[in-house]
């Protein structure tokens, strides 16, 4: 019964919203919307940069990813008109959202076709986007792709201008799947922002960033054009045989047992964006990182909650760490010093567990450098 009662539900959403995009004009939508500017856009098995002209009630457009165009009318927030690429053309209905900040539509055949608006290029978090040497394109780069989650496609679309896309013809997917492909390859890899520091005065750059632990590693380029510095993306085939290596050089029992403490970055950004003070499974994972060697039993039972509050509000004050510069080989033997400072450090180290290899921050840690509420940097140890 209950099976049924969801699929009437579902049923009964979609037929909602595909009466919003049905319904004609009203009152409400007498006024035409703006559909000039950039759209991000996806529809099954692709997605492109779509660039609208409005003049009026007609808009006419080019996906340039794809050599396509759209020619449509504009009433209200609706938006009616076909599309052609190359020997294959189609119609389709699009309606904005009333904040003008996305669209959702369907193409004649029923397919969906979703866009949102591009705004703010060269920003990210209201702060102008610099490109003025490859370490800070580089630095950019992962801090935007960093801070992606569900629904930022708007993010992901500020990344893909530190890509020169034309050094990248013929991709054969979209401008955001091969973002994202060549994050997902730079997310396995480990190297400091400094690697990307250049003392020539030339217009190209290259250096060579590795998997932690491993000889595995992507050349990555950039050169300069005018006065900004950006990425040249690897071919697309390279970038996907890469990924392939490098996720078979991680995929090891060990990691799958250590769930989230496999190495040092694994731990960190565990504790960071994972731990929730209110829901007691969360805070019982996130202990699973911290080394209470030492600590009674009732000790751990009161102190470990408090130990791991205290340590990430001390990590949230150093500042969002680009992950990618954090070590991620779960063989690693070496402690990993993620800060110091004559208060204590901030270690976290390997521990054999019945459950394999799994890293912890160190009781040293947890003893000198946490125990105070207060920022890191102005706390007192307690004796």
């Amino acid at each position: 019964m209950l099976k049924h009662q969801r699929h009437f539900f579902s049923v009964v959403r979609f037929l909602t919203m595909l009466l919003v995009l049905l319904l004609p004009a009203t009152d409400a939508w007498a006024k035409t919307a703006n559909w000039a500017g950039e759209w991000d856009s996806r529809w099954r098995g692709g997605g492109a940069r779509l660039v609208l002209i409005q003049d009026g009630d007609r808009v006419s457009g080019l996906y340039s990813l794809y050599g396509g165009r759209i020619e449509a009318i504009a009433n209200g927030r609706e938006l009616r008109g076909h599309w052609v690429q190359d020997d294959a053309s189609g119609e389709f209905i699009a309606v904005q959202s009333p904040d003008g900040k996305s669209f959702s539509a369907r193409l004649g055949k029923g397919q969906w076709w979703t866009g949102l608006r591009a705004l703010n290029d060269r920003q990210f978090l209201g702060q102008y986007v610099d490109q003025s040497t490859p370490a800070i394109t580089v630095y950019h780069f992962l801090s935007t792709m960093n801070a992606l989650g569900p629904g930022t496609m708007e993010l992901l679309s500020e990344a893909s201008h530190l890509i020169d896309w034309n050094e990248a013809p013929d991709l054969g997917i979209s401008q955001l799947d091969a973002t994202k492909l060549l994050f997902d390859v730079l997310n396995r890899l480990t190297f400091r922002i400094w690697d990307f520091q250049r003392s020539d005065t030339g217009d190209s750059y290259s250096t060579v960033v590795n998997q932690a632990g491993s000889p595995i590693g992507l050349e990555l380029k950039l050169h300069k054009k005018g006065w900004d510095w950006f990425i040249v993306l690897p071919p697309i085939n390279e970038l996907r045989a890469l990924l392939k290596a490098l996720d078979a050089n991680r995929d090891t029992k060990e990691t799958r047992l250590a769930d989230g403490f496999s190495s040092p970055r694994d731990t960190i950004k565990t504790l960071i964006t994972q731990l929730d003070e209110t829901d007691p499974s969360s805070v019982r994972h996130i202990i699973k990182g911290l080394n209470l060697t030492g600590m009674s039993d009732l000790a751990k039972q009161y102190e470990a909650p408090r130990l791991a509050a205290y340590l990430r509000r001390s990590l949230q004050h150093l500042g969002t760490p680009i992950w990618q510069e954090i070590p991620d080989d779960p063989k690693g033997a070496s402690p990993y010093i993620h800060f110091e400072h004559p208060v204590g450090q901030i270690i976290v180290a390997p521990v054999d567990t019945d459950q394999g290899t799994v890293w912890q921050f160190t009781p040293d840690t947890l003893k000198k450098s946490v125990r105070c509420t207060r920022p890191l940097m102005t706390c007192h140890p307690r004796t």
